[in-house]
């Protein structure tokens, strides 16, 4: 009895086996999976200096199961951001976002789009292009205001004192700019070529003074060299007569 219930236990999985290869035979093949479209916003991508920007991927698919988008610089084989999101709004949209910084390459850029069949297995594949910018960073505009050389008259050799204010531009007004290096220059003639002197730094409130003696009539004047948030500037030139009482005489910049 035993031996036959076993028997008909091996018959019966040995029919179900056989059913299902036939069912397996006669399925009918899977449906035509395919990309309707591949939409990238923004495009260009523009990264401001020192933050990051998002990108995001939509993709429109027909019987896809799964879909898998890369990006990468074109030239590049991959690009490994782990900062990716994934969501998908309903059966056949997909959306795929990027948070990219200063590390992401300016240039061109080309996402990679594979979908895959209800089996799992990869189907269809596309390509679409976009480009990575980084903004140059906001500069802030300065000015070297109140410069003098002096005093006046002054003789061969005496020291002259150079001051003045470094100011920045600051919403609705300037204000002084602290903690900046300025550096003094001389140029004996009109047609001479600047020398430079000395430096100094300005004070909490933008002012600066240093002193250099002076040898020979000629013009002074100071520069502010800038910095990653701010432009450089220059003061206009201060003529100085060595041993005689002089007219300050402006000249260009």
């Amino acid at each position: 009895m035993l031996k036959r219930i076993a028997a008909g236990l091996v018959a019966t999985a040995a029919g179900i086996s056989v059913l299902g290869a036939a069912s397996a035979a006669s399925a009918s093949p899977e449906p035509e999976v395919g990309i309707a479209s591949v939409s990238i916003n923004p495009d260009p991508l523009v990264i401001k200096h020192g933050e990051s920007g998002w990108l995001r991927v939509a993709v429109v698919t027909k019987n896809a199961s799964k879909v898998r988008v890369s990006i990468r610089p074109v030239g590049v084989r991959t690009f490994a951001d782990d900062s990716k999101e994934y969501t998908r709004d309903d059966w056949d949209r997909w959306n795929f976002s990027w948070k990219l910084g200063s590390s992401a390459p300016s240039g061109k850029w080309v996402a990679e789009v594979t979908a895959y069949s209800k089996s799992g297995k990869e189907a269809v594949s596309a390509e679409s292009t976009f480009a990575v910018q980084h903004a140059r960073p906001y500069k802030k505009d300065t000015d070297i205001v109140r410069f003098d050389a002096g005093p006046e008259p002054v003789r061969k050799g005496q020291r002259l004192t150079l001051s003045g204010k470094l100011v920045v531009e600051d919403r609705h007004h300037d204000r002084g700019y602290d903690d900046q290096v300025v550096k003094i220059y001389f140029r004996e003639s009109r047609h001479g070529g600047w020398k430079y002197v000395t430096s100094t730094e300005t004070n909490h409130r933008g002012y600066f003074k240093t002193s250099a003696r002076a040898w020979r009539d000629g013009y002074w004047k100071a520069v502010y060299e800038g910095n990653r948030w701010a432009r450089g500037s220059v003061s206009d030139a201060d003529y100085v007569d060595v041993g005689m009482i002089h007219n300050r005489v402006p000249i260009p910049r």
